[in-house]
């Protein structure tokens, strides 16, 4: 039991960084600014991260830097693939 909750843990929260952060966070400042392409509500944070830094964004490499920390090295990158 300890190992499907750990799972499903997971699953929650790959779901809330779609459905908060990215759809939420990210489609509030599209529509706000104007500024960038609307995002895909199936892209989990981590890959917008890891696309943004590979394109070189600031941000975008802050937040790779301290999500790679935590999650492990080429977190981010390895999830926009």
């Amino acid at each position: 039991m300890i190992v499907r909750l750990k799972a499903w843990a997971w699953l929650l929260a790959i779901c809330l960084t779609q459905a908060v952060f990215n759809t939420g966070g990210a489609g509030l400042w599209w529509v706000v600014t104007g500024r960038g392409v609307a995002p895909d509500p199936d892209e989990p944070l981590s890959a917008r991260i890891g696309r943004n830094a590979i394109a070189g964004k600031r941000w975008a490499l802050w937040a790779e830097a301290a999500l790679d920390a935590v999650l492990g090295a080429g977190h981010c990158r390895n999830s926009h693939r």
